[in-house]
């Protein structure tokens, strides 16, 4: 009689288990504050798997802490682009794989969250050489080389207006005022409908900088440039003192918010190439968890 009513609390306790996991993934649980949230790894709900290579100069090492710093940065970026449940993981001394639950078109995630995101403020002076978005441009901030003069615009060692090269065919080096590091705060808006800007606040070192270079530059161009790459050229108009200001271009919104993610969380310390996609079926994880739940029935 007691095996019997052993048994009877067994299955009870068994059928309790099963109903528990056939629940839904979020399903309210009576008494508590909280609801049931199953989070599936790529194995079970598939999805995507990237390996990010550290895009270095051949026999230079990596610092350890630099590849943990980009991880954090990875992370926190995929976070800020409503990309849940993301797992990076440092590889060896060069590397960092990324998993991506329920995430199959890798063109978008991938370029928003693998660009260094270095963001300067470059004098372009008289904008001679009519730099224009998207355009590539060479600063002394991101220059590998050691600058020790920076080519005057429209000097004898230009090609003049339309020129983009010096006499010796080399880009000219332009001077970084201040970088992304100088930023407090980065919001998008929305002034008109359909257009998006980026709004951002300067430390205090910052807008001291910004208000002193634009109060002796007025009528100069100021470009932001984002990864050596013009985002847009505006000229200054009168000295900006409130520390304060933003980023326009032809911005979608997603364009707009990947770009302040980017800024928002920090440039990354060494620069990342992907060196491998994979598209990750859901079907293997699934039969396993199947023939496991068949196992203990």
């Amino acid at each position: 009689m007691k095996r019997r009513y052993t048994n009877l609390i067994l299955i009870i306790v068994l059928l309790a288990a099963v109903i528990w996991v056939d629940l839904p993934s979020t399903t309210k649980v009576p008494f508590t504050e909280k609801s049931i949230a199953t989070v599936l790894g790529l194995d079970l709900r598939g999805g995507m798997q990237v390996i990010l290579k550290a895009e270095i100069p051949a026999g230079t090492e990596v610092a350890s802490d630099a590849l943990q710093i980009a991880k954090q940065i990875l992370e926190n970026r995929s976070n800020g682009l409503g990309v849940s449940e993301v797992v990076f993981q440092v590889a060896g001394t060069d590397r960092i794989v990324g998993e991506f639950p329920g995430v199959t078109n890798s063109e978008d995630v991938i370029n928003s969250i693998k660009q260094t995101g270095v963001l300067e403020f470059v004098d372009l002076g008289d904008n001679l050489w009519n730099f224009v978005a998207g355009d590539k441009i060479v600063t002394d901030f991101t220059s590998a080389e050691k600058v020790t003069t920076i080519p005057v615009p429209g000097s004898a060692s230009s090609t003049g207006p339309t020129g983009k090269t010096t006499d010796t065919g080399e880009a000219p080096i332009f001077h970084t005022i201040m970088t992304g590091q100088d930023l407090s705060s980065v919001v998008v808006d929305s002034p008109i409908a359909g257009t998006y800007q980026i709004n951002f606040q300067l430390t205090d070192n910052g807008a001291k900088v910004f208000s002193d270079f634009t109060s002796n530059n007025v009528g100069k161009i100021l470009a932001i440039v984002l990864d050596n790459h013009v985002i847009s050229s505006p000229s200054i108009n009168s000295a900006i003192t409130e520390g304060s200001g933003t980023i326009q271009g032809k911005f979608t919104y997603d364009e707009a918010n990947a770009l302040a993610v980017q800024l928002r969380y920090g440039s990354l310390p060494i620069p990342l190439t992907v060196e491998q996609i994979r598209i990750i079926g859901p079907t293997l994880g699934q039969d396993s968890l199947n023939k496991s739940l068949i196992a203990g029935l």
